[in-house]
C-alpha cells in the first residue's frame, strides 16, 4: 500500500506528497510548526506527531514495549500527568537491589540537569543510558521513521531512568543549610544507614549527613 505523508498546521496544509516520514518531520521542524499526516492509499489518515515518534523509542531504547510506560487517562489523571512525559510503576526490571516499593521510574532527558523532585516524593537512584539501541527493523526498512533507515534507534544524549519514592508527610527532609554555599535549599537524594544524602537546590554541591542533625 502506497503511503504519502503531508505537514499541516491546523486545516492549512503546509507540505505535501511526501514519501518518507524522515523528510516531513525535517520539514515540519524546519517550519517550526505543524504535524505530520500519514495518507494511505485507501485515503486513511493518521497524525504522526513528533512526540508519538519519541515516546516509541523511548518505549524501543529503553525496553519498555510492552506497554509499562503510563498513558494519560482522560477521565482518571494522575498528580504526574504534568510532571513527566514518560514514566511507569516501579522500578527498572535491571535494578535488582532496589526496593521497589512505593517507586516510580521516570525517562527522562537530564543533559542540563536533573528534574525537580516531584512533591511528596525523593530521588533514591538514577541510571544514565546511551540513548541508542538497534532498531527493530534491523536496518532492513529504508523508510523506518524509528531510525531513518539506519538500523540504529538514537533519542540523543543525556537520558535517564531516574526513581523515585513516595514519602510521607512527615518523613519530608526539613530545609537544611548546604555547607558549600551556605543558602537554603537541600533536597533529600536518598538515605544510607544513619545519614541522609542531599543535592543543593542552589550550587548543586552534595553532602551527607547523620538523621537528627
Amino acid at each position: 500500500m502506497t503511503v504519502l505523508y503531508e505537514v499541516r498546521d491546523g486545516d492549512t496544509v503546509l507540505a505535501g506528497d511526501i514519501r518518507e516520514l524522515s523528510t516531513a518531520f525535517a520539514v515540519a521542524r524546519e517550519a517550526g510548526r505543524g504535524d505530520v499526516w500519514e495518507i494511505s492509499e485507501d485515503g486513511g489518515e493518521t497524525n504522526v506527531t513528533a512526540g508519538m515518534l519519541e515516546r516509541e523509542r523511548v518505549e524501543v531504547v529503553f525496553r519498555l514495549t510492552g506497554g509499562e510506560l503510563h498513558d494519560r487517562h482522560p477521565k482518571f489523571p494522575d498528580e504526574w500527568d504534568d510532571v513527566f512525559a514518560y514514566w511507569y510503576e516501579g522500578t527498572p526490571e535491571y535494578a535488582e537491589d532496589l526496593d521497589d516499593t512505593d517507586c516510580r521510574t521516570a525517562v527522562v532527558d537530564c543533559l542540563y540537569g536533573f528534574p525537580d523532585v516531584p512533591e511528596g516524593w525523593e530521588q533514591v537512584a538514577a541510571f544514565s543510558s546511551s540513548g541508542e539501541t538497534q532498531c527493530l527493523c534491523e536496518g532492513g526498512e529504508p523508510e523506518c521513521p524509528l531510525c531513518e533507515g539506519d538500523g540504529t534507534v538514537y533519542l540523543g544524549d543525556g537520558w535517564h531512568e531516574v526513581v523515585y519514592r513516595r514519602v510521607e508527610k512527615s518523613e519530608e527532609p526539613e530545609c537544611v543549610v548546604c555547607p558549600a554555599c551556605g543558602g537554603a535549599g537541600l533536597f533529600l537524594l536518598g538515605k544510607l544507614g544513619n545519614r541522609n544524602h542531599f543535592r543543593c537546590r542552589n550550587c548543586a554541591a552534595e553532602c551527607s549527613m547523620e538523621v537528627g542533625l
